[in-house]
């Protein structure tokens, strides 16, 4: 038997211990005949969870989401799932199998509620299991647990995640990114209504320009945002590596479609009407946390009316972001993951710098190319 447990689940050593014996409990009142694994997380993307658990079928692996869940609905869960890895050690998980209903689920929701009370009655202890904590003076007499057989992700080697298992990485086609793949950290529907707004705003104040805007990205994957590109065009560290930074393709009938932002881009900054029609946008109270990237190189969070972009303005007259002091926000429900990700040298604080976020950018592709069960 092989035990993973999250770090993140915040499990004492009393609670580590239960869920090992537990485990051992199903095995042998089942029971299981071959070498298993169990992995308890706190991620249901990054481990093909759409419930609370799975059970991979010819594989002997169970894994159970439990985040913010009662500790003997976690057990119980265990329980669940390695009766399907009975029944498919029996050659009995074949047709169709059903989510709910069904031979295959009504068997193991009823040996696992069967489990959990001949559990708790088997020693006095064990009745711990029902509690919000378990309490170490109710432990009188443990039995003994192979220590090898537990293994705590985020300490060392092997387990799932192998060093992380948390909720701020995300892991699609070979790539890692933070947050959600295409909104990163940013408030859901955010930038798509950002998109929208301005659009019908620049239409609105210079309609013969004939503008178009399309998305040209909010997020990058971490092995891109960690890194700077060429001529300055990224920087490492972006805020597009949390999608707290959007860029626009900027089409009009009036300079044609937007194919090159450093050919482009210098066009519509010499449009003093367009730049006006930005300017006023981003002056309207909704667009307080956020900076237009034709104001760099002003000295000035955002452009005021008569100004015009120039020197790294022009290049990034494309972009908008999060002020950094909201980037710091985004970061705050992160703060343990941070400081795992970084072995407690980074916290939600230091995000306010491109460098330290480059610095968790690195630290955290690094940490998934090693990590287990990832899609």
């Amino acid at each position: 038997m092989k035990l993973y447990i999250s770090k993140n689940l915040g499990f004492d050593q009393d609670k580590t211990r239960l869920a090992s014996e537990f485990t051992l409990f199903c095995a042998e009142h089942l029971p299981i005949e071959n070498p298993f694994e169990i992995h308890l997380v706190t991620n249901r993307k990054q481990h093909g969870i759409t419930t609370t658990a799975l059970y991979q079928t010819g594989n002997n692996v169970c894994k159970i989401y439990g985040k913010n869940r009662a500790f003997v609905d976690i057990l119980r869960s265990i329980a669940h799932e390695m009766t399907h890895m009975m029944q498919d050690e029996m050659g009995l998980l074949i047709g169709n199998i059903r989510d709910a209903g069904g031979f295959h689920e009504d068997q193991a929701n009823a040996k696992a509620g069967e489990i959990i009370k001949l559990f708790a009655k088997s020693k006095e202890d064990r009745k711990a299991i029902y509690e919000t904590r378990v309490i170490s003076e109710n432990i009188k007499k443990p039995s003994y647990v192979d220590p090898s057989s537990i293994r705590l992700s985020g300490r060392g080697e092997g387990g799932d995640g192998a060093g992380y298992d948390g909720d701020l990485i995300t892991k699609v086609g070979g790539k890692t990114y933070i947050g959600d793949p295409k909104t990163g950290l940013s408030p859901k529907g955010f930038w798509e209504d950002f998109r929208n707004k301005l659009d019908a705003h620049i239409k609105s104040t210079y309609p013969e320009l004939g503008f178009r805007i399309a998305n040209l990205g909010v997020t990058r994957h971490l092995k891109s945002a960690a890194v700077g590109g060429k001529g300055g065009a990224k920087i490492a560290g972006s805020k597009h590596g949390v999608g707290l930074a959007q860029d626009i393709y900027m089409h009009s009938d009036t300079y044609g479609k937007y194919t090159y932002f450093r050919e482009d881009n210098k066009k519509l900054a010499k449009d003093e009407k367009f730049v006006a029609a930005v300017i006023s946008f981003m002056k309207k109270p909704e667009n307080s946390r956020l900076r237009w990237g034709g104001a760099f190189s002003s000295g000035k969070t955002n452009l005021n009316p008569g100004d015009m972009p120039r020197e790294r303005g022009i290049l990034e007259l494309h972009h908008f972001e999060f002020l950094d002091k909201h980037v710091v926000e985004a970061f705050k429900t992160f703060e343990e993951d941070i400081k795992q990700l970084t072995n407690g040298k980074l916290t939600a604080a230091d995000m306010v710098k491109s460098k330290n976020r480059a610095t968790l950018y690195v630290a955290a592709y690094e940490k998934s190319k090693i990590s287990k069960g990832e899609k």
